[in-house]
């Protein structure tokens, strides 16, 4: 190892490692984000980031089921809700942030975490770049769900108060001139009707998941809120059902049946996971 970095050998299989986790990452928000940190450093990972790498493999050793559960309900409901969220500057060495965030019409459609263009010059920006990211996706889903006969309202929750007010205004404000077209763009397509902001408490807001690292009670609480069961080696559940689901849509609360699927844990991923101790999780509390 020359300066940190990882041999051949080793650097061969971080990549491999980290082209699993983002593979499993389609469906597991749980781990999105330390996947996306992870893979930023593939080009020449040090011992630090292998470090990184293990924390993962012993997390899904830990919890190697994550059910999705689709309830039964008697229509679609009416509104598309959209999380969003962002850490300011949170990549140390480009000063970039992070766009992250997650679609649920009952249970969660979608979800993304990525890294955002350019830097931005206050967190404000930074937020309003997410509530950006956030709108586009909804659009996309909410075309696609047109194309069927559903017609649905989208509305975006963001903990920032400075997205909010700049969503809500009509100009870049005084403040805020420095910001390119898109953070114009999301005034507009709000004043034609076509969605609505609201503001949601930075703890409940479940699209932390995918803009920074956090414990396990939030990532069992976050996951549970889109819908997410996370079961141990033992299979014994983490606690998700037996928290409240207080911001998934009313509509989900008319269930009479539940359809899953059940992601597991397995190929490349279990193969090296295998080689370090289980992180095993306690229930939420």
């Amino acid at each position: 190892m020359k300066d940190g970095l990882l041999d051949k050998v080793a650097h061969t299989a971080y990549r491999s490692v980290g082209g699993s986790a983002q593979y499993v990452t389609d469906r597991r928000g749980d781990i999105s984000f330390a996947t996306k940190e992870v893979l930023r450093k593939s080009h020449a990972p040090t011992v630090q980031d292998e470090i990184k790498v293990k924390r993962i493999c012993r997390y899904l050793r830990g919890v190697p089921r994550c059910i999705q559960h689709f309830p039964w309900i008697s229509k679609v409901p009416e509104t598309l809700e959209l999380y969003v969220d962002s850490d300011w500057s949170g990549e140390e060495d480009t000063r970039k942030s992070t766009s992250g965030g997650a679609a649920v019409l009952g249970t969660e459609l979608k979800h993304w975490c990525n890294s955002q263009a350019s830097v931005s010059l206050s967190s404000g920006e930074a937020e309003v770049k997410a509530c950006v990211k956030g709108l586009i996706e909804g659009l996309y889903i909410k075309n696609m769900l047109k194309q069927q006969g559903v017609d649905i309202q989208l509305r975006l929750h963001t903990d920032s108060a400075a997205a909010l007010g700049h969503c809500s205004r009509l100009g870049p404000g005084k403040r805020m001139r420095h910001l390119e077209g898109a953070e114009i763009w999301i005034q507009q397509v709000l004043r034609s009707g076509a969605a609505s902001v609201v503001k949601i408490n930075g703890k409940e807001n479940p699209a932390d998941l995918f803009t920074k690292y956090l414990t396990r009670n939030e990532i069992i609480r976050h996951m549970s809120v889109l819908g997410f069961e996370l079961k141990d080696a033992d299979d014994d559940s983490l606690g998700c059902k037996d928290l409240e689901l207080s911001l998934v849509s009313a509509a989900a609360e008319e269930a009479e049946d539940d359809s899953e699927v059940d992601m597991q844990l397995g190929g490349v991923l279990r193969s090296y996971a295998d080689k370090f101790k289980v992180r095993r999780l306690k229930p939420a509390v």
